[in-house]
């Protein structure tokens, strides 16, 4: 990804009620992206306002994972495992 490349605002994300949940968690992960875990007990909640109040913290994390993502090299697709000698 270049950096002088805009990112779409907001970002796609999946939101997940949890009932072990004692606040709002926003996680990130390299396969299933911006996951926003709510507590179950919360009836009401604003997506927009969240991100927008973590939008620094959310970018930050994205341009990390995305430099990580270029720099390290990915696991092969096919492991071959040799026969252990008898």
């Amino acid at each position: 990804m270049n950096i002088t490349e805009a990112k779409p605002w907001p970002p796609a994300y999946t939101i997940r009620r949890s009932l072990r949940a004692r606040q709002i968690i926003l996680q990130i992960k390299p396969i299933h992206g911006l996951e926003i875990i709510i507590p179950s007990y919360r009836q009401r909640f604003n997506v927009q306002t969240i991100l927008e109040e973590k939008r620094d913290w959310i970018e930050k994390m994205f341009k990390k994972m995305s430099f990580y993502e270029n720099t390290v090299d990915p696991l092969p697709s096919i492991t071959r495992l040799e026969n252990p000698p008898q």
